[in-house]
């Protein structure tokens, strides 16, 4: 299997699902909860506060979403990302 290693100070994330219904109502992508949050997957060489199977927050537009192996990720800087969560 092929690994998606990423350059520099960039991360990995697999992006966390956020509902979009609560309560049956439909929400729309411009008004669900921020920041965003995903799970790190691989790290650049360059990244010392964030590791592997971190969960981060992100904003809505940080990174780049890519599609690698039919599975969704998002690209980005290591300093784009507000928190690690623990």
């Amino acid at each position: 299997m092929s690994k998606l290693k990423p350059l520099g100070d960039r991360i990995v994330v697999l992006p966390e699902e956020t509902p979009n219904k609560i309560g049956g109502i439909l929400i729309p992508d411009s008004l669900r909860e921020k920041p965003y949050k995903g799970k790190v997957i691989e790290v650049g060489i360059r990244s010392v506060d964030i590791a592997p199977g971190d969960t981060v927050m992100y904003g809505k537009h940080c990174g780049t979403e890519v599609t690698f192996e039919k599975q969704k990720y998002i690209i980005m800087r290591a300093g784009d990302c507000f928190a690690v969560i623990e």
